[in-house]
């Protein structure tokens, strides 16, 4: 886990700041960069997210990083995927809070009971990784035939563009990932291509990745209350906060209309607006409306 200090408050410019702690970290220049500074979601932010909503979630997640990352240092697409799942924890504890309600279903077909699990963002944030390599190995014999594979981690450019070619075929797209990262094959010192590898070695290199930056699989344990079952699932960050933040931005174009409806208001100047101020004139509104005032 991360821990709390590792996440600092601090006022750059009257937005609040966060310092994220990267569990895997970005190699600039050879020198590994462990923390990134970041500004908390604004109500900006929530709008965009709805102009953008015919765009594949990785490239989605990935506009938001940008947009909220601090600094020139490190891009949101250079982020491996371990990191950008523990930078969109610690962004949205930071702009939303730290508890994440979940509703999940129990996978015993005879069953499918619904089941609600309360975590933490601390609960599944991975702590930093002890080791940390710019590329990684893998070696292991399949029938009798010794192989040796070169990779790196996937990162978020890798996301979006497996997520473009899953559109054309969606069974390509984790073929994609593992062709863009590993660097190279061999099979009893001969070299190969990556396509030409059996299925069970690629398996085998996808394990291997996945030891390496587990934070980026979350997986939740629950147990079924009906049936007693014994399930987990993967918690896929970056989809649940998009939907949170849709959510919320719909909300928000509510209250928007409402305002400039009654007031004639902007939307420049009713989103520069602070939430609590928004909220009592929508409550003025209310309260007009039902005949108090």
């Amino acid at each position: 886990m991360a821990s709390g200090p590792d996440m600092v408050a601090a006022a750059t410019d009257g937005r609040t700041t966060i310092r994220a702690t990267l569990p895997g970290g970005v190699w600039v220049d050879d020198a590994l960069i462990r923390h990134v500074d970041l500004r908390a979601i604004g109500d900006a932010d929530e709008m965009q997210l709805l102009e953008e909503d015919v765009a594949p979630p990785a490239s989605r997640a990935t506009e938001l990083l940008e947009r909220c990352l601090v600094g020139d240092d490190v891009s949101a697409r250079s982020l491996t995927v371990g990191d950008r799942e523990a930078v969109l924890l610690q962004l949205r504890r930071a702009s939303i809070g730290d508890g994440v309600d979940c509703i999940l279903r129990c996978t015993d077909d005879s069953c499918g009971e619904y089941l609600e699990l309360h975590i933490s963002t601390e609960d599944i944030l991975v702590a930093p990784y002890p080791v940390v390599q710019q590329t990684y190995s893998a070696v292991f014999d399949l029938d009798g035939r010794c192989h040796v594979i070169e990779y790196r981690l996937a990162c978020g450019t890798d996301l979006i563009a497996a997520a473009k070619t899953a559109v054309a075929d969606p069974h390509r797209g984790a073929a994609e990932i593992l062709r863009r990262c590993v660097t190279t094959v061999s099979v009893d010192d001969r070299a190969i291509d990556v396509d030409d590898l059996d299925p069970r070695a690629v398996a085998r290199i996808s394990e291997d990745m996945a030891a390496q930056d587990p934070q980026a699989e979350i997986q939740l344990e629950a147990t079924c209350p009906a049936c007693g079952q014994h399930f987990s699932v993967l918690f896929d960050t970056a989809s649940y906060l998009l939907a949170e933040l849709e959510a919320r931005a719909r909300r928000l174009l509510s209250e928007v209309h409402l305002l400039a409806l009654h007031y004639h208001w902007s939307e420049k100047d009713i989103l520069a607006m602070p939430a609590k101020r928004r909220e009592r004139y929508l409550d003025l509104i209310a309260a007009e409306l039902a005949g108090v005032l």
